[in-house]
């Protein structure tokens, strides 16, 4: 938590860092939007608050980036790059783009889109092995 508020202070108005508290009411909603069973992960979403996205998940752009390789969660240093290269991502990447090819499952096509952006931000994702879904669980697992 500490890496990832670190990063929040970092990185400017645009990018929000929250943490989700299973307790909450909403929680059990929120891990069926992303398709997961249970955390720990860290999701991004590109360019929307999460509380419209559980209201009308209809939102064709919306998708969220996870990771949860635990080896990778719960390691300072790999964490710290993995939310840099999942952050690059989200910031660069096409949401239109990366949602059509997401609900295509044409894990290719993403990989091409994010290579296009840089070929060294797509290489270090696939090292990441996350999980591209829309809401709904239509999801591709990538690397």
């Amino acid at each position: 938590m500490d890496t990832l508020r670190s990063f929040g202070t970092h990185t400017g108005a645009a990018t929000s860092v929250r943490f989700w508290d299973p307790t909450d009411d909403e929680f059990s909603r929120a891990l069926a939007l992303f398709d997961m069973k249970a955390p720990p992960a860290l999701v991004l979403i590109p360019g929307v608050q999460l509380k419209g996205v559980l209201a009308d998940s209809g939102d064709l752009n919306v998708y969220s980036l996870t990771i949860t390789d635990e080896a990778i969660l719960a390691n300072r240093a790999q964490l710290e790059r993995a939310v840099n290269t999942a952050h690059e991502v989200v910031l660069r990447g096409d949401p239109a783009e990366l949602s059509t090819y997401t609900r295509r499952r044409a894990a290719a096509s993403i990989l091409g889109a994010i290579g296009q952006i840089s070929a060294a931000l797509r290489d270090e994702l696939i090292k990441l092995k996350p999980k591209i879904s829309l809401p709904g669980g239509v999801g591709i697992q990538i690397g």
